[in-house]
This record gives structure tokens, sequence and C-alpha cells, in this order.
């Protein structure tokens, strides 16, 4: 995956380019200003010529970025309030991540609300996020908030906000919500693979359903994340995983080896803390032609 430096800021500070007068810009714009023409080319059309950036040794030029784009957002947070998100930050590239440390650190009196997600499992957590995470865990305000299951209401309130309707939704409700056991990342792929296919239609302010949603399968999207989590698990442990994903959401470890076999409690003991590092269950994707959706009790 090519990861440009900078990349989610750069994202976000253009959109604030865009959306914010000349005037403020050039009224915002701190003496470290010419920096940013190094993430913002776009800068000079908005404001003019700013100063050159200075050339100076590495640590220096990237002090004085750092400077100037929590210069803009200080002096944009007083105008209004700013939200900053950066999301899945566990591709985010190093630069970004001394630039979030950066604006933690200093960034204490802006009106701005930096608002990072990432995906926490350690088969998906890299070694610089996690020296970024313990170094913001030292900072005042900062508070770390995980993502747990959604319940029933809550998914039927997704449901609801996302068709845009008041009602009528509790049947598809119930059936989003048994299939993904609320979990977050189950509940939006299954909903784009909704959208997508066409399966559902919205009228009246209410949701009726083509076909069940049993016969959807499994977004692709919850087909990768499933293999790319179990990538680094040993074969026969793949091999209990792929038997039980087939069994539904409770199944007898019986059913998991010959009887004349003893069973297999190493594999078994890999897969539950695999289960419970993921937070996905038992999730059928882990097999290669298998459409059944996640034995989502498993994760217990």
């Amino acid at each position: 995956m090519v990861r440009p430096p900078y990349g989610p800021f750069v994202e976000a500070l253009d959109h604030l380019l865009r959306v914010t007068g000349a005037a403020e810009l050039r009224e915002g714009l701190g003496p470290a200003a010419g920096e940013l023409v190094r993430l913002l080319p776009g800068l000079r059309d908005a404001v003019g010529e700013p100063a050159a950036p200075v050339d100076a040794d590495p640590d220096t030029e990237r002090h004085r970025l750092h400077t100037a784009v929590a210069d803009l957002l200080t002096a944009s947070g007083r105008k209004r309030p700013l939200v900053l998100v950066i999301e899945d930050a566990q591709w985010a590239d190093v630069s970004s991540l001394s630039l979030l440390r950066h604006l933690v650190r200093t960034g204490g009196g802006a009106r701005v609300l930096l608002v990072v997600t990432f995906r926490d499992t350690a088969a998906e957590m890299p070694e610089a996020l996690s020296e970024t995470l313990a170094d913001l865990r030292r900072s005042e305000g900062v508070v770390r908030l995980p993502l747990g299951r959604l319940s029933g209401e809550e998914v039927g309130h997704f449901v609801r906000r996302a068709a845009g309707v008041a009602g009528g939704a509790a049947e598809l409700t119930d059936a989003i919500g048994g299939l993904t056991g609320g979990h977050p990342f189950l509940v939006c792929e299954l909903w784009r693979t909704l959208v997508d296919s066409e399966v559902m239609d919205v009228a009246g302010g209410s949701i009726r359903l083509r076909r069940p949603l049993s016969e959807l399968g499994v977004p692709d999207s919850v087909r990768e994340v499933a293999g790319r989590r179990a990538a680094h698990l040993g074969p026969e442990t793949r091999a209990v995983l792929e038997l039980a994903a087939t069994a539904g959401a409770e199944l007898d470890v019986a059913a998991l080896h010959r009887p004349a076999e003893p069973p297999p409690v190493a594999a078994l003991e890999e897969a539950v803390r695999a289960v419970r590092d993921a937070g996905l269950g038992l999730v059928s994707t882990l097999t290669s032609g298998r459409t059944r959706w996640p034995c989502a009790a498993a994760s217990g």
C-alpha cells in the first residue's frame, strides 16, 4: 500500500483551503506559512505567493512544517470550532503520526477536536502507531474510546439513519443484528452490500427486502479482512476455524475432530486468542467458497 507523506492531513487541509476565504486564510497563516506549500501547492492560488519554505536540516524543516500546520488550525479555530478526522490510522505514514503527536502536544489552546480511528488488533497494529498511542496517553485531554458491539437499538438507529426513514425497519434491523452480532464493521459492510446489490426498496417511510439477507453472501471487504487476520495463524488453527465457521453461532467442540483423534487443544487455544483479538467472531470468510455469515457468539 502506498502511503504518501502526511496523506491524511493533506486531504483535510486541502478541504480547509477550499472552504475558507482568502482573507481569513492570510490572517490565519503564521510566520512559517511558506512551509505549508510543501504540503499544499494550492495555497499559492488561495492567498498569493507566501514566503518560500526555508531550506534547513530535516529536523528543522519538519518542526517548521508542524508549527505551520498548528498555526493554521489554531487560527481557523478562532472563527469556528474545527473537527479534524483521521481515519484508519493503522495505515498512516510515520510523518503523519509525527504531526499528530505535535498537534496533540501543542494544540491545547486551539478549538480543534482531533478524532482518530484505528484498528487495535495485534495483527494490524504497526509499531509506529503503537509508539504514538503510548506517547499520546501521557497528554491531557486525550480520551481513548473502544468501539464495542452495537445493541439491537443501536443497529436500528444506524439502519434508520442510513436509509433515511423514521420507522418500518424492525425486520431488517433484526436480520442485520443477527447476522453480524452487532459488530460495527460487519454492520457497515453488510449495509454497503445491501445498497450496492439493490435488494431493498425504501418507500413510504419503510424498507422492503426483495430477497433474504442470507442469500447475499459475505462482502468481499469482510472476506479480505478475515483472511488477512488469519494469515499469521498456523495451518491446524486455520483448519479448525474453517470448520467452526460453517457450524453456526454455537458448536460442540467434539465436532472439530474425529472421535478416534485427540481434540486439537493447541489449535483451539490459538483460535480463541485470535478471535478475541480480532473481535470479529468466527467468520466463515476464512473458508474459500462458503458464503455463510459470522458465528458471532464464538468471540466469547
